[in-house]
Formats: C-alpha cells, structure tokens, sequence
C-alpha cells in the first residue's frame, strides 16, 4: 500500500498562504494547480492519481532526485527528451555540445519544461510514457506550463 512521505498534504485538505520563512525554504509543499500535467495522462495508474494530489517541489540541485526533461531549439522545431538525476549539470552539457549527438546536431539548448521523481523508476516509466505520445500532445503538455515555451534555467 502507498504510504505518502512525511510533510505530505493532500490537495482537498486547508490551504494556507506561506509565510516568508517557509517561502525560502529549500523544500517547498504546495497545492497542486488543475493543471497538472499528470491530468492529461492516457493511463491513469496511481500514481499520477497520487500526483495530482501531492506536489513537492525541490531545488534544482537536490540529491536523490530524478529529472525528465524537454529542451527545444530557438525555433520550436526540434524537441529533445531526457532523462538525469542532476538537471543543472546536464543542461551544461548540452549548452556545451556534450550532452547528446541529438541536441548538438540540431542545436537544443533551451530547457522549456521538466519534471521532478523521487525514485528513478518513476522517471523512467514518465519518460517512456512521453516519448510515446504525438508531439502535438507533447506541445501542449509543454505549453499548459509554459506557454511562451521561455528558457526555464
């Protein structure tokens, strides 16, 4: 049986605006959107059921944390998927020209949307999950959260 982590708050419980101390801290809790990008999942397991409920957020830098991620080029026609477990790291290799045949060939340097996992699994069942879909399906996956398809870091 699932059990969530501690400091976990379901979505239906009272919300309350943070304070600023809670705002700068490094792990912060907040109420799922409706949103979500797991809303739009053609299979609903449970655990996109779970992540529509809990949200938590990491810094970028975190250890232990598993990444999925979208870079496109300066004109939106290629669009690059991946997977790592230190996000800052991989997109200096790909600005860099190391990261990938794929994204050095066809220039992809613009982080536009990613995806936080606790458990690498998880990361890679999102990752196969995504690459599956249309790419319109995943422009607007990309475009629910940032729809100005803006470099994120």
């Amino acid at each position: 049986s699932f059990r969530p982590e501690r400091g976990f708050r379901p979505a239906s419980a009272g919300y309350r605006k943070p304070n600023v101390a809670e705002k700068s801290s490094l792990l912060t809790e907040r109420k799922t959107l409706s949103i979500s990008p797991h809303k739009i999942s053609e299979n609903s397991s449970w655990l996109s059921s779970i992540a529509i409920n809990f949200v938590r957020v990491y810094p970028l830098n975190q250890p232990g944390i598993f990444y999925i991620y979208f870079m496109t080029n300066s004109s939106h026609r290629s669009l690059y998927l991946g997977m790592t477990n230190n996000l800052l790291r991989r997109i200096d290799e790909h600005k860099s020209g190391t990261g990938s045949k794929y994204t050095h060939l066809y220039h992809c340097d613009k982080l536009i949307y990613y995806e936080q996992f606790i458990r690498p699994d998880e990361a890679i069942r999102r990752e196969k999950q995504l690459k599956g879909w249309s790419r319109q399906k995943k422009d607007n996956l990309i475009s629910m959260v940032n729809p100005l398809w803006e470099e994120i870091v």
